[in-house]
């Protein structure tokens, strides 16, 4: 999952980069709202209202570049990591026909390896992520025509896996608000049937202070991102896509 893996790089020395063809197997596509790091190609349709989902999947994230804070490039990186997200979704009865509801997501990031940056081993722990706290509305909504445009709003704790002294960590050890929007429709197929789809979401990052010691602590600039997904449909539940992922400006430290 390489937002994750892009969020806890800057928080020692900078900004990773990479570019992903992913193939997903949706468990179930239609409980699936946006999340936080980055949503995923399943993550556009509403889900239905007055249910308890909880699931277990897992996502897998590798950068062989890297770019410090002062946007220097650094060839010779390695960095894998794996990363298994226990997810709890309950939604409500809808608001003016809007479907909404809440969401807690507890990603566990997994360093695959020795992990190296320019030539150079650096240190990692692996860990919990900080837990995600997260609300979701869904304003426009027309299964019949496969259209819908979410709002997400994602609230993080300082509460993951961080220690100062290592270089990667699993954790920011930051307050984390992440705002969220999407608009997916059909291009061409059957609605729930065989079809294409194209999705463009938005994501804006904003972030607190980290805190290494009494009276020091690191701050990290506002980030945004804009993605585009192409997802082919073979089942309800099953697709593969293509994607695209711009950063801006991507984090750095002060």
């Amino acid at each position: 999952m390489f937002e994750y893996f892009s969020g806890k790089v800057t928080r020692s020395v900078g900004v990773a980069a990479g570019a992903a063809f992913g193939v997903a197997l949706a468990v179930s596509s239609m409980m699936q709202p946006a999340r936080a790091g980055g949503p995923l190609p399943y993550d556009g349709p509403a889900p239905p209202p007055n249910v308890s989902v909880a699931f277990l999947y897992n996502q897998f994230a590798s950068a062989s570049t890297f770019y410090t804070a002062n946007g220097t490039k650094l060839g010779n990186t390695h960095i894998q990591t794996d990363v298994p997200v226990l997810r709890f979704v309950h939604t409500f009865s809808p608001i003016d026909g809007m479907p909404w509801g809440v969401q807690v997501i507890a990603p566990y990031v997994s360093f695959l390896g020795n992990q190296e940056v320019g030539g150079g081993s650096v240190s990692h722990q692996s860990g919990f992520a900080e837990p995600q706290l997260s609300a979701f509305l869904y304003p426009v909504n027309h299964p019949s025509q496969d259209e819908t445009v979410v709002l997400a709003y994602f609230l993080s704790p300082p509460s993951g896996s961080y220690n100062p002294s290592i270089a990667l960590n699993a954790s920011t050890n930051n307050w984390v608000n992440n705002f969220e929007i999407g608009y997916m429709h059909k291009v061409f197929g059957q609605a729930k049937g065989k079809r294409l789809d194209l999705e463009v979401w938005a994501d804006g990052y904003f972030y607190g202070n980290t805190n290494v010691q009494t009276g020091v602590h690191l701050k990290t600039d506002p980030a945004a991102q804009f993605i585009v997904y192409a997802p082919y449909y073979f089942h309800p539940q099953t697709d593969a896509y293509v994607g695209l992922v711009s950063a801006h400006p991507g984090p750095s430290i002060s």
